[in-house]
């Protein structure tokens, strides 16, 4: 239901002038703040930041399972296959249309 009523909120947006969506945004503007909800400290004890995720690369292991979202022409599934070695990749995008095809040759990808 949720889903039902941000879509239409979204539709009409979509539809109003200029002036009306001018409006619509100082009105929700002054809606109390709800805030988003904490993640357990379970969930994020032992998380790593990276500067890059080039550099996440040489803290994974090597020979197992990756999935990409988002892989657009497969430069980074590209580092991905060279520095970690998996078994399996799983490089998942909207449209492959942009991938490189000797990428898309290689078995494991």
């Amino acid at each position: 239901m949720r889903a039902t009523i941000k879509w239409a909120e979204m539709r009409l947006r979509a539809r109003n002038t200029k002036t009306l969506r001018l409006a619509y945004r100082i009105a929700r503007s002054f809606q109390l703040f709800v805030p988003s909800k904490t993640l357990p400290e379970s969930l994020v004890r032992d998380c790593r930041f990276f500067s890059s995720r080039v550099s996440m690369l040489d803290h994974l292991p090597g020979a197992g399972r990756v999935a990409e979202l988002d892989t657009y022409k497969g430069d980074f599934a590209r580092e991905i296959l060279s520095r970690n070695l998996p078994v399996e990749s799983h490089l998942i995008d909207i449209d492959h249309a942009q991938f490189d095809r000797a990428l898309a040759a290689d078995p494991r990808a």
